[in-house]
C-alpha cells in the first residue's frame, strides 16, 4: 500500500472502557479516508432475518441433545443465572451465539451501539467510506461449518 494504514482492534462491546482511547487513535481516525470493519454494520441490518435464522440449531435440534440430563440442567441453570429471560432462547441457538451473548453480558452495556458500529457511524458522519472485510454471509457460513 502506498498510503499509511492504521489497524485498531475493536470488540463487539458496549462497555464504556472500550470507547476510551488516546489522542493518537483520534488523529489516525481523522486522517483516514476509509474505515474498514469486520463487517459493514449497515449491511447487517439488511440481513436481520437471515442472520436470525442462521443462529438457530439445525431444525428439530435443541441443546439437550448434546448433554446428559445432569449436564443439561447445569447448563440451563447457568444460562438462566447469567442471561435471565434470554436463557430459553439459548437452548435453540448455536453455542457460538450463546457464547457471544454471555461475553456481552459480562461486559458493560454503557453504549447503545457496539464499538465497531460506533466507529462506522462516526466515519459516515465524517463522509468517510465504510467497508466490511467480510460479508454477513461469509460469517454465517463459517459458523455453520463449525462443529456444534
Amino acid at each position: 500500500m502506498k498510503d499509511t494504514t492504521y489497524l485498531f482492534g475493536t470488540m463487539h462491546t458496549r462497555d464504556a472502557r472500550a470507547f476510551q482511547f488516546g489522542p493518537e487513535v483520534s488523529r489516525a481516525f481523522i486522517s483516514a479516508d476509509v474505515v474498514a470493519g469486520e463487517l459493514d454494520m449497515e449491511e447487517t441490518k439488511k440481513l436481520d432475518v437471515a442472520v436470525m435464522n442462521a443462529m438457530f440449531l439445525p431444525k428439530g435440534t435443541t441443546l439437550d441433545r448434546y448433554y446428559n440430563k445432569r449436564e443439561y440442567k447445569e447448563v440451563v441453570g447457568t444460562l438462566k443465572e447469567r442471561l435471565g429471560p434470554v436463557a430459553p432462547l439459548c437452548t435453540k441457538i448455536r453455542p457460538f451465539y450463546t457464547i457471544a451473548l454471555l461475553n456481552e453480558a459480562e461486559l458493560g452495556s454503557d453504549s447503545t451501539v457496539v464499538l465497531d458500529a460506533w466507529f462506522q457511524q462516526k466515519a459516515q458522519e465524517s463522509g468517510k467510506r465504510v467497508v466490511g472485510l467480510e460479508t454477513v454471509t461469509e460469517q454465517i457460513e463459517a459458523v455453520e461449518q463449525s462443529p456444534i
